[in-house]
């Protein structure tokens, strides 16, 4: 006998099933896109195609050409390698019949053999009980690499001065461009190296090892074929259900410009789905449907129906809620004008219904993504400082160890005689506890910095430009290198507005002609990204005026009109003049506005090799050497 259900609760559950397959449809896509734009990912890493891009690091590109969080990205391209060789399980994610993180839950134990059943098994069990089911089996779910934590330490200006004059020495020491997170934890280490830790009170067990999966019997190994062709019946029904067809990387298409457009598109069209999918995914969280449907909370709910983790899902019902009071980035977001990524870093910055918005925009969406996302750092300690508090965040493993740290500083300070008493660890301050590990740090590595080989003054004013980093828009990496802008081979002076901060990659990019630049260092310098097939054709342009405000002036993909060197007629030989760094130079070869006419002199007659690997075979071999390096 079925139980009475009245009016109301049948046409609110009718309402939740009908939004959950809304859902599901959008998150399907998005699975799909996922997958496509990791096997993209990885067709450019793992061929090293990063060089003739013009990147350095997989962070950069993914960042900077893309629009995608390194995180995001990471798990995009784990998603994609974990899938390579599994056909059906590939195309359960393509179709929607599973969520990537279910198919990262069962990747490792899905022999050909076993592959359809672990997938027929993803598609009707929960998360949960599909990661207990694959340990009850032996195996073990590919681990999250990117998991990662916040914390808000309170803090009087004096703790925080110290803490911050620690953490400023570390990322000294370890380097221009250190991660803040990464000097942290060495601040940490350096700590619980001299105090050692009082968070680990019992023993973790010894990892067992995990028993050899059982043999597959004959009876089984029917079964497995019968539920082998059930699964492709469904995947075959799906499949035409959603028509929704993503096309893989050629297997003989190395070239990096279509790949990199491959992937370009595919970012962008999973962009399109960012502020939809946040704006349901807020609906149903406020509806709560997801209490009709049977979960205990709705987070759960997004992780064992969509496959979205809850930072994932908090994040994009942020945004969408943050969009509502800000239509310019909403609107530059919808066309395209600016990526997901520097989204996120203008509504940390911009207020509600500011004036400056529209101009704000546009100033964004012309600067490479990393200097956005540094100015809303900025603005977020800004805004922390005068709440009287720090904001620490970073992989679960570096916070950690900072916790660890601040615990055992707060049970030092507390028993500072070590009898073992213990005394009260709760009447030291969190940020007085972290103040002490700074100091400590302090302490012992102030005088390193004494003992190191001082550089030239000159030198080190080239490197300092960018606080350290490569010049070159949008690389992270530590400047290393100081690049004649105009060649000594072509009588360049050793001035320091004809010398270039760049990493050591980027000097080989240069001189490989994958870039160009000219100008004036730290007055106003032109960078032109060029392609790896057609060096005449220019990819994108930038311009930096002063050190660090760099913005974009192309891009342009048709080749340079006339092809005809900048030494050439009168504006070429201004312009020769002013780059060389000649005293009364004139300037009409570099106009204040637009870019310079002609080719740059060091786009001519470079006698170096043309490919970025010959060239870093010859630095490696000694064969090139830099001048004021």
């Amino acid at each position: 006998m079925f139980a009475f259900i009245d009016e109301s609760r049948r046409e609110r559950l009718r309402r939740a099933v009908t939004a959950d397959a809304e859902l599901r449809r959008v998150a399907a896509g998005a699975g799909a896109l996922a997958l496509a734009l990791g096997e993209t990912l990885r067709e450019i890493f793992e061929a090293d195609l990063l060089g003739k891009l013009c990147f350095t690091r997989e962070k950069d590109y993914m960042r900077e050409r893309l629009g995608l969080p390194p995180r995001t990205g990471y798990q995009m391209l784990r998603l994609a390698k974990e899938t390579r060789g599994k056909d059906l399980l590939r195309r359960a994610v393509l179709c929607g019949a599973i969520t990537p993180n279910k198919a990262l839950a069962i990747a490792r134990v899905c022999s050909p053999e076993m592959e359809s059943a672990w997938v027929g098994l993803a598609m009707e069990v929960p998360l949960a009980e599909l990661v207990k089911r694959v340990k009850d089996f032996g195996g073990e779910p590919v681990p999250d690499e990117t998991p990662g934590g916040r914390m808000f330490v309170p803090m009087t200006a004096e703790e925080r001065a110290i803490y911050e004059e620690a953490v400023a020495l570390a990322q000294e020491l370890l380097g221009p461009g250190t991660p803040r997170w990464v000097a942290r934890e060495t601040i940490a280490w350096e700590w619980l190296g001299e105090h050692g830790s009082v968070l680990l009170a019992e023993a973790e067990e010894a990892e067992k090892p995990g028993e050899p999966p059982p043999a597959l019997s004959p009876r089984d190994l029917a079964l497995w074929t019968k539920a082998r062709e059930d699964v492709e019946r469904e995947l075959r029904v799906l499949e035409e259900a959603s028509k929704l067809v993503i096309e893989g990387p050629d297997p003989f298409c190395k070239e990096p410009e279509a790949l990199d457009a491959r992937a370009r598109r595919l970012a962008r069209t999973r962009e399109r789905l960012s502020e939809p999918l946040g704006a349901m995914l807020r609906a149903f969280r406020d509806a709560r449907y997801w209490k009709d449907l049977g979960y205990d909370d709705f987070e759960e709910y997004a992780r064992d129906r969509l496959g979205l983790s809850a930072r994932t899902v908090r994040e994009r019902i942020w945004l969408t809620r943050m969009l509502e009071t800000r239509p310019e980035v909403r609107a530059a977001l919808r066309i395209g004008k600016i990526s997901y990524a520097k989204a996120l870093a203008l509504v940390k910055v911009l207020a509600p219904r500011d004036p400056e918005a529209p101009e704000k925009v546009e100033s964004a969406a012309a600067q490479p993504t990393e200097k956005v996302q540094r100015e809303a750092e900025a603005e977020e300690e800004r805004q922390d400082r005068a709440l009287g508090r720090l904001r620490i965040w970073g992989p679960a493993q570096a916070m950690e160890s900072i916790r660890e740290s601040i615990e055992s500083a707060r049970a030092v300070l507390s028993d500072p005689g070590g009898s073992g008493n213990g005394g009260e660890a709760g009447a030291v301050s969190e940020g007085r506890a972290l103040a002490t590990t700074g100091a400590c740090f302090i302490e012992v590595w102030k005088d390193e910095k004494k003992r190191r080989r001082p550089r030239p003054r000159a030198r080190r004013a080239v490197l300092a430009r960018k606080d350290g980093l490569c010049g070159v828009p949008g690389c992270t990496m530590r400047a290393v290198h100081a690049h004649h802008i105009v060649f000594r081979s072509h009588q360049g002076s050793d001035a320091v507005t004809n010398l270039l901060a760049t990493c050591w990659y980027h000097h080989v990019l240069i001189h490989a002609r994958l870039i160009r630049v000219w100008g004036l260092a730290g007055e106003r310098l032109v960078f032109e990204f060029l392609s790896a097939t057609d060096r005449k054709k220019v990819v994108e342009r930038w311009e930096t005026r002063g050190n660090d405000d760099t913005r974009r002036v192309g891009p342009e993909a048709e080749a340079r009109p006339g092809g005809r060197s900048a030494e050439s007629g009168p504006a070429g030989a201004a312009a020769k003049d002013v780059l060389a760094g000649r005293s009364g130079a004139p300037t009409e070869g570099v106009p204040a506005e637009g870019v310079p006419a002609g080719r740059p002199p060091a786009a001519e007659g470079v006698a170096c090799a043309r490919s970025p690997e010959a060239m870093v075979g010859r630095h490696r071999r000694g064969g090139i050497r830099h001048p004021g390096v």
